[in-house]
């Protein structure tokens, strides 16, 4: 397989370039996730860079193929990201004297870039992804990729009897360096999506692969051993119960009631270590703890700006090592937190409206697509807009004890879907229907939405 996807890629490259942009799209989408796929062709020349040829063939495919798109009005925000983290790179580059970031010879150029990158795929599907026939086969091969790594997981991982920190499952993630955090945090946030897609579906395949493809996840999440995972799948369940799915809700407070019973020994163990049986913070929370308050130490010398792009790891090397559980941290252990300390309230301001901009761009969808349910009955618009909104809401959760946004693997998906989001919301906006735009008013016709999601 592995020089197949590698001699393939190279002729899909010129494919993606001159003829059907759209097949690149889709396997980078199949792959992005799949580490330890991927990473296989590193050792063929110049195998390494088979992600960044990709998105390079896409965008030029893009431009060859004349793809082009009206404007979602959220592009203004997410280039707002990117260039004001580009300006804090130069910040850190002078604060401790790196590097200026223009040539390779600069990380923290180079990290900026793996950071910044990710966000191309939600420009890619806007301009591709115009029907719902593209729309689909991305959310489908989005929903195979979770059922493939969810089953592999169930086949080959054993969480044990009782929690073991050399015992934790972080799939195909752990090919690229990242941990069992990253993996469950990716697995919560999208299966649950997942979950309500499929509830939804009336095509008994398609229903088949997101309804299993959600229930396996479950193992992976288990076994990840991320307390940050737990509360992202919880706050998306807990959105979808008061919103749409009040069965969910009883769900949740069954498993809040007995879940020392329900849940397995190991994953109890993982919740109830927080504090040890002396009450004091166990080792892990105690270096989280820490890394905050140098943070904002950190933060408080340049509250507005912050001390640079990637500051955080530079300013420990000069300090005194804290440690956790005989490791090493250079990272703050909370991705807001650091968003925080080194771009200042203008970068987490820019970063917050991003989350902010595609939980209303999920909640529009959804709105208008329960008109649409009950005029055709076409759940696709309801089930994608509401399962990107608590895609939005366990994400913020999740990075709230770690970085799970910023790397490639793990972000890629929520710029894919809110790529389709918006796409949807385009063509609703350009599809004249009466209903929609009676609706947009909010006339009283559809109390029901109104009362509940804009009182």
């Amino acid at each position: 397989m592995v020089p197949s996807l590698y001699f393939g890629g190279i002729y899909l490259l010129f494919v993606t370039i001159f003829k059907n942009v759209f097949l690149g799209l889709c396997l980078l989408v199949f792959l992005l996730p799949q580490a330890n796929i991927y990473y296989k062709i590193h050792s063929y020349p110049y195998g390494w860079m088979l992600i960044d040829f990709f998105l390079l063939a896409i965008c030029l495919g893009v431009i060859t193929q004349n793809k082009q798109s009206p404007r979602s009005g959220n592009e203004k925000w997410i280039i707002g990201v990117i260039v004001f983290s580009y300006f804090s790179t130069w910040i850190s580059s002078a604060n401790f004297d790196l590097p200026l970031p223009i040539s390779q010879s600069s990380q923290i150029l180079i990290d900026w870039k793996n950071y910044t990158r990710t966000f191309l795929l939600y420009f890619f599907v806007l301009r591709i992804a115009k029907d719902n026939e593209k729309r689909k086969i991305l959310l489908l091969l989005i929903a195979f990729a979770i059922f493939i790594m969810a089953l592999k997981a169930f086949r080959n991982f054993n969480g044990g009897a009782a929690f073991n920190w050399d015992k934790r499952y972080g799939g195909p993630f752990e090919s690229c360096g990242l941990g069992a955090n990253h993996f469950g945090a990716f697995m919560a946030a999208y299966s649950v999506a997942l979950l309500v897609i499929g509830w939804f579906e009336s095509n008994k395949y398609r229903k088949c692969l997101f309804i299993s493809a959600a229930f396996l996840s479950l193992h992976p999440i288990f076994f990840a051993y991320s307390r940050g995972a737990y509360l992202g799948y919880a706050a998306a369940l807990v959105f979808f119960g008061i919103v749409r799915m009040r069965i969910l809700l009883v769900l949740i407070l069954v498993v809040a009631l007995s879940w020392q019973v329900l849940l397995p020994a190991s994953v109890v163990d993982r919740i109830t270590m927080t504090k040890t049986q002396e009450g004091q913070l166990e080792n892990s929370a105690q270096g989280r703890l820490k890394l905050w308050g140098q943070a904002f130490t950190l933060f408080n010398e340049s509250p507005v700006i912050g001390i640079g792009y990637g500051g955080f790891a530079e300013s420990l090397k000069d300090t005194q090592t804290i440690m956790s559980a005989g490791q090493k941290l250079t990272d703050t252990h909370g991705f807001f937190i650091r968003v925080l300390c080194e771009q200042g309230f203008i970068g987490l301001t820019l970063l917050l409206l991003v989350f902010g901009k595609a939980f209303s761009s999920g909640l529009l969808l959804y709105r208008k697509g329960v008109v649409l349910y009950k005029d055709c009955k076409d759940p696709f618009y309801m089930t994608l807009g509401l399962g990107f909104s608590g895609v939005v809401l366990s994400l913020i959760a999740s990075n709230l004890f770690g970085d799970r946004f910023s790397y490639i693997q793990s972000g890629c998906y929520f710029w894919v879907l809110w790529g389709l989001v918006d796409s949807c919301n385009i063509s609703l906006r350009n599809s004249g229907n009466s209903t929609l735009q009676n609706d947009l008013k909010y006339d009283g016709k559809h109390g029901w939405i109104n009362k509940v999601l804009y009182p």
